[in-house]
């Protein structure tokens, strides 16, 4: 998996075609933010394609050495309009996905969390049919069989994911997430610059 992540590429035709270049208006967006603006047309900011280029072969970098580790994959997402997207993808790549709200201190705490959720499989079950099944979520599943911190966290969404990424920032996790002109992105490892209000946009990175 690592060696075909390596000879991935992408061109500018392709983040032209997905919307990736559209930032927002110069007055919604944020004076920090200037470092990945190319220009502006009629007041509504551009984002450097080539910057987006750069960025992206480091991070596909980072996660062909990351995939040498059995840990798993984080695809976090806070926003109820990309959950559907979050997921499948996650599924896809064999991962984890978390789109529910989060809890604060949940990354800081996670082993506290894993066995609180362990012991309670030991308890918890339903009588369905006459027989005992256990009332696990797919969440609590997780916990159960992979029971460690995430090598790696992608957030299709910086602005809506605060807490998510300054827990990876205190523990040390590598962090990557799409940013955009009004996003405020000192805590991320390695930022994305891209639309990060568009389906297309953000499809386009998970996948």
């Amino acid at each position: 998996m690592s060696k075909n992540i390596k000879h991935l590429n992408i061109t500018y035709n392709q983040l032209l075609l997905y919307g990736v270049h559209i930032g927002h208006s110069l007055s919604n967006s944020l004076l920090y933010t200037a470092w990945l603006v190319y220009t502006y047309i009629d007041k509504l900011l551009i984002i450097n394609l080539y910057k987006s280029i750069l960025l992206w072969k480091s991070g596909l970098f980072c996660i062909a050495n990351a995939c040498k580790y059995k840990s798993p994959i984080w695809f976090i997402n806070l926003d109820t309009s990309y959950s559907v997207a979050i997921k499948y993808a996650a599924y896809q790549a064999g991962e984890v996905s978390l789109t529910d709200n989060w809890i604060h201190g949940f990354l800081s705490n996670f082993l506290v969390f894993a066995t609180v959720y362990k012991n309670l499989r030991k308890y918890s079950f339903l009588s369905y049919n006459g027989r005992q099944k256990w009332v696990i979520s797919k969440r609590q599943e997780w916990f159960l069989t992979r029971n460690t911190w995430p090598r790696l966290i992608f957030v299709s969404n910086v602005k809506k994911s605060y807490w998510p990424v300054r827990e990876a920032l205190n523990l040390g996790i590598p962090c990557f997430g799409v940013v955009d002109t009004n996003t405020f992105c000192d805590f991320i490892s390695l930022p994305f610059p891209g639309n990060d209000d568009s389906m297309n946009c953000i499809s386009f990175y998970i996948e």
